[in-house]
């Protein structure tokens, strides 16, 4: 059971005090588009200033302490996007983290925001899905968005809607990008066994494994291991290095808040990896390239709809290549050094928009070959991969 009415008074009044202290102390924002964000981005003024209690739109992050709005990865991307909207359309716009990663916890953040006069709630995350599903169920005058919230799509709710990025597609490129670079000794890494996260692997791996068979090339080897954090960690951190130094010469990680230590075993080794979520090329320029989504992009144009009335509650969508939501980073484009150029991605793009030898429609998703849910996301990837052209081993 939900908490009494004085306990949500007094957790509302708590909660709207870590806020603003939470937003001076993290700073926010970003650039758009699938940018960088810069310094200036970051600055704690610049945060404070989106500090509202009931302002019209209520961001609400996933429940990691160490995952801050300006995580320089998909939360700041999508906060880029709700503060674009917001300024273009004389909005408000604020943000929260709930105070635990729980059902409930969500739930207390989502109905502090509305109970302070918020009118549209977005979500981030598979975590938050049941809290925002509950109470888009008892509060059915506010408007819900969810991104990248797996499970929301079933709810069936006239004020929800669930907006997700195929971003399979853009681990294809990825994995396209990766070998045509001649990359032979290629490291997968991913922080947490959960769909969001899969899916972008899902789309590296097969990716590698189409443009290995499509070249001929015979000796590619890919290693892949869940790190099972989304923070930034020394243990990351090692486990990058100790591959660089086993031979990997290029790490394609999906590593959240965490992607910062493998750039830091990247420097140290001067050995090349990809960025992820946004263009991270300025964060070190052992950064070759990387699979994006653009959610600054994206973000305002779901919040658009429910001020234009065009609002698709109970209904969800994958954006993907065709809304050209999905891609390679190219702000900062290194992989020419590599004999890839950007009309290279560019035609891969196109080919895999186009369909060409099927690679879209026959590419391999998680929820329909992973059918024992206790088994290996990317064991059970493997194990349906008809043709296998390269070498892939799974650490545990």
């Amino acid at each position: 059971m939900f908490k009494s009415k004085k306990a949500r008074l007094l957790l509302m009044l708590v909660t709207c005090i870590l806020l603003v202290f939470g937003m001076a102390a993290c700073g926010g924002g970003g650039g758009g588009g699938g940018s960088a964000p810069s310094e200036e981005d970051n600055d704690a003024a610049n945060a404070a200033a989106y500090a509202i209690a009931g302002a019209d739109i209520a961001f609400v992050l996933p429940a990691d302490d160490k995952l801050a709005i300006n995580d320089r990865g998909w939360i700041q991307e999508t906060w880029t996007g709700v503060k674009n909207f917001a300024t273009a359309n004389g909005k408000t716009c604020t943000w929260y983290i709930p105070l635990d990663n729980s059902t409930q916890g969500y739930y207390d953040a989502i109905t502090t925001a509305i109970n302070s006069g918020s009118e549209v709630i977005m979500s981030l995350g598979a975590q938050p899905v049941e809290g925002t599903v509950l109470a888009a169920i008892d509060y059915p005058d506010t408007y819900f968005i969810t991104v990248e919230g797996n499970g929301a799509e079933d709810a069936g709710l006239s004020n929800l809607y669930a907006l997700f990025h195929q971003s399979d597609e853009a681990g294809f490129l990825a994995g396209v990008a990766a070998v045509s670079g001649g990359f032979k000794d290629i490291g997968l890494v991913t922080c947490l066994d959960i769909p969001p996260t899969n899916i972008w692997t899902y789309g590296y791996l097969q990716g590698i494994n189409y443009t290995a068979g499509k070249l001929g090339i015979t000796d590619i080897a890919v290693r892949h291991h869940y790190v099972h954090t989304a923070a930034t960690s020394p243990d990351v951190q090692t486990l990058c290095a100790s591959w660089y130094e086993d031979g990997v010469d290029l790490i394609i990680p999906m590593l959240a808040g965490a992607t910062p230590s493998l750039f830091a075993a990247a420097d140290a080794a001067q050995k090349r990896c990809f960025g992820a979520d946004v263009d991270q090329g300025a964060m070190s320029e052992m950064v070759l390239t990387g699979a994006i989504k653009r959610l600054a992009d994206t973000v305002p144009i779901a919040l658009a709809s429910v001020y234009d009335g065009t609002f698709p509650g109970g209904t969800y969508k994958w954006a993907n290549l065709n809304d050209d939501a999905v891609g390679l980073a190219t702000g900062h484009w290194r992989m020419d050094q590599y004999g890839y150029k950007i009309s290279d991605y560019e035609q891969a793009f196109n080919d895999l928009k186009n369909d060409v030898d099927g690679t879209r429609s026959g590419m391999l998703k998680e929820s329909v070959v992973r059918t024992d849910p206790n088994s290996d996301a990317l064991d059970a990837l493997w194990d349906a991969i008809a043709v296998k052209n390269v070498k892939f081993t799974n650490i545990y």
